[in-house]
């Protein structure tokens, strides 16, 4: 969808001016200081979810259920559209994509492409029944607010020149706003990290982090029974150390507080790589 905003160097230059002399509005630190945007819209992300308002909206007005059927390749002994197109690439044997053909339901788009082919070519997942004709039903593209994703992608290939047209548009609006810095939180790179994982910073010792359905963190939860109850429990580290925690820590700061608090090595989450490489795998 184009370059991201945050990449551009004037985006860049506008940042720095930004968290000049400015601290962290969480914990007040002035340290590696970033920007954080209340809302992000991530196109990437956004397109399916854009497409699907588009297709209700395109219907929403529209009383004749045959504006909102659609064909599709059916298994000629229970009529399920969960058949498996078995192809076969190690053989010779080439023709149209009949699943392709038979959901367009007209003969006048594109033709299908070339693909190879398995004998009998189709399997239905349902009742196990192998064919190679397939049978053609019309049934309702939008049932229970739901899209069948055979309607979805033929609609698409029908309107995808006025839906990228719009979606851009939306796009470039959304990078209008995110370049003005408008709706922004200045925090340091810790404090980010612990808001993208959920926590909230302690109020009462301004220090450790919490999740936000508990008042505080668990250091200043005042001493009770039931916080006496929880046994400790060993902790595996990304980093491979083990430690010893109260059963109850993990449901307050999770895996982000443990590795704030009980580093072996000292580094902190930053820079630490195994934490890094632990948060891309979870």
């Amino acid at each position: 969808m184009g370059k991201k905003p945050w990449h551009s160097t004037e985006w860049r230059k506008n940042r720095a001016k930004l968290i000049e002399g400015k601290s962290c509005e969480w914990c007040g630190s002035k340290e590696a200081l970033v920007v954080h945007h209340k809302e992000t819209f991530y196109s990437d992300k956004e397109y399916n979810k854009f497409v699907l308002n588009f297709i209700k909206a395109y219907f929403e007005n529209r009383k004749s259920t045959k504006d909102t059927r659609h064909y599709y390749a059916a298994c000629p002994a229970c009529g399920s559209s969960s058949l498996q197109d078995r192809q076969n690439m190690k053989t010779a044997l080439r023709e149209p994509d009949l699943l392709q053909v038979l959901a367009r339901g007209t003969p006048s788009q594109p033709p299908p492409k070339m693909i190879a082919v398995h004998r009998p070519r189709f399997k239905c997942y349902q009742c196990k029944h192998e064919t190679d004709s397939p049978v053609q039903k019309l049934e309702p593209a939008i049932m229970d607010n739901e899209i069948d994703s055979s309607f979805y992608n033929y609609f698409l290939e029908l309107h995808r020149g006025e839906i990228d047209k719009l979606f851009s548009e939306k796009v470039r609006k959304s990078d209008e706003k995110y370049k003005s810095f408008k709706d922004v939180v200045i925090l340091c790179k810790r404090c980010h990290l612990a808001h993208h994982k959920g926590l909230v910073l302690c109020k009462s010792c301004k220090k450790n982090y919490h999740a936000k359905q508990y008042p505080t963190c668990w250091d200043c939860i005042p001493d009770s029974d039931w916080k006496k109850t929880h046994k400790k429990i060993e902790v595996t580290l990304p980093c491979g150390s083990k430690v010893m925690v109260e059963a109850g820590f993990w449901d307050f700061g999770g895996m982000f507080d443990i590795c704030l608090r009980h580093c072996p090595n000292g580094e902190g989450i930053n820079s630490c790589y195994a934490f890094a490489k632990w948060q891309e795998d979870e």
